[in-house]
């Protein structure tokens, strides 16, 4: 499990990664970042929201009843490789700069 970013309302390059390898992340994302994932990316951004006042509650919860938190962490590799991908940086560097 991976702990990232509970004060910026983001996720960052260490959520990327972790989503990758398959890992679970736990952020406190805020809900535009979320509608921007998805409207952007076409599915939801596999991060279980925690704010960072509950995280010994949300631990607990995991602890408690892990396969949800398996699932949601099992969609990461192919959100990674879909959203953050060397092809999908080059498109969005070709866009910006106007020349792709």
């Amino acid at each position: 499990m991976v702990a990232d970013q509970f004060r910026l309302g983001i996720y960052g390059v260490a959520a990327a990664e972790a989503m990758a390898l398959g890992r679970l992340v736990v952020s406190d994302v805020d809900q535009s970042v979320r509608d921007a994932v998805q409207r952007r990316a076409g599915r939801p951004l596999p991060i279980w929201q925690l704010a960072a006042e509950d995280l010994a509650d949300g631990l607990e919860a995991i602890l408690a009843d892990r396969a949800p938190f398996q699932a949601l962490a099992a969609e990461g590799p192919a959100f990674a490789a879909a959203v953050h991908s060397g092809a999908r940086s080059r498109q969005a560097l070709a866009a910006a700069l106007g020349c792709g």
